[in-house]
């Protein structure tokens, strides 16, 4: 009933590390200004990733994490760490690092969009941030911070909660003066 509201994160393995990691705004962020963005990697099999790809999943998995938190402020990628690039990463541990990477793409994507067949659209972000923040008044902090799906779901939730669901009737205004 109340575990589906806490906050999920998933393990990733570098370089015999563990480390606690989400794909947050931050995250897609991080893609999107360094590499591509998330929807452009993940169209493809995940067999048919290059090293490159699996890095910079890697990377944008880190950005949330404490020692990060003025890298991602400041938007400066590179200063992720662990350096996923300087880290001793093997290439039998590969497979395991795209096994959790996808892991935890599968943990903050909405269930509607995983397994959907791509409309073009992509996310719109700025609505999503404007209805998040200036309507829910969430801080702007917990957006960056808050995966996809915690995101669609509470504003799906609100939208419930208001009426505004699927089986809402909407009725139309028309002026009758000037007929």
């Amino acid at each position: 009933m109340l575990t589906p509201i806490i906050k999920k994160y998933s393990k990733i393995h570098i370089a015999g590390k563990e480390y606690r990691v989400r794909y947050s705004f931050n995250s897609l962020l991080c893609l999107e200004m360094s590499y591509k963005p998330l929807d452009e990697i993940i169209k493809y099999n995940a067999l048919d990733w290059t090293v490159e790809d699996i890095l910079q999943l890697t990377r944008a998995t880190l950005v949330d994490l404490p020692q990060n938190r003025k890298a991602t402020t400041r938007q400066k990628w590179d200063s992720i760490k662990p350096d996923v690039w300087r880290a001793d990463i093997q290439v039998q541990d590969l497979r395991l690092l795209k096994a959790e990477l996808l892991n935890a793409i599968s943990d903050s994507l909405p269930q509607q969009v995983i397994g959907q067949k791509a409309s073009g659209n992509g996310i719109d972000g700025l609505k999503m941030r404007a209805i998040y923040v200036d309507v829910l008044h969430r801080p702007e902090r917990e957006f960056w911070t808050a995966t996809l799906r915690e995101v669609s779901e509470r504003i799906e939730a609100y939208f419930d909660v208001k009426g505004y669901g699927d089986n809402v009737i909407h009725a139309e205004e028309f002026d009758t003066e000037g007929m």
